[in-house]
């Protein structure tokens, strides 16, 4: 309703980066704040829209939480691209440490076409906000990120059917998972 949306509008602009330029948009108060799972939830603690799910990363005990942003990843490939390779015993299960194992997901053992090592909490907040994926292992302070952010689902376009109308318009047309998407991508 309008309160959520209100809601969804005020967190972005307190979280959005200043048109001027400046640091961080994470900094300085996560700027040495240490990467673990519970210190991103603290970053995201006004966003209804963190998702997070424990793991057993190759089945091998090495414990491992992924962390994304619901409405600016595709739901279908987090499952697909990062979840699901990520519990294969036959892709990780040699790892007995999670920097073996953040080593093997580098080298190929998930799926999706871009990652990166992360070692400080405001980079991967940041990876989380611009539609990516974290894969959080604690105990060794790191994480992996993945991009596996939505595709437009519509463009921004003149209008074809009211002529009298000119001009780019952006406008709530689908579900609000979608539109949170689009008040995200323009802040």
């Amino acid at each position: 309703g309008h309160n959520t949306y209100m809601s969804v509008l005020d967190y972005l602009k307190t979280r959005a980066p200043s048109k001027q330029p400046g640091p961080h948009p994470f900094a300085p108060p996560y700027k040495d704040v240490p990467l673990t799972a519970k210190n991103l939830e603290d970053i995201f603690s006004d966003c209804g829209d963190l998702q997070k799910r424990a793991l057993d990363a190759g089945l091998s005990g090495v414990p491992v939480t992924a962390m994304w942003l619901d409405g600016i990843v595709s739901g279908g490939d987090v499952s697909e691209d990062v979840l699901r390779p990520l519990t294969e015993k036959a892709r990780l299960g040699g790892a007995k440490t999670a920097e073996e194992c953040a080593e093997t997901i580098l080298r190929g053992g998930v799926y999706a076409n871009t990652a990166k090592m992360r070692t400080s909490a405001a980079d991967t907040a940041d990876d989380m906000t611009h539609g990516w994926c974290a894969v959080v292992f604690d105990g060794a302070g790191i994480a992996v990120t993945f991009e596996v952010r939505t595709g437009n689902t519509r463009g921004i376009a003149e209008p074809t059917l009211e002529k009298s109308v000119k001009g780019a318009k952006d406008s709530f047309v689908e579900t609000l998972r979608i539109n949170t998407s689009l008040v995200r991508r323009r802040l």
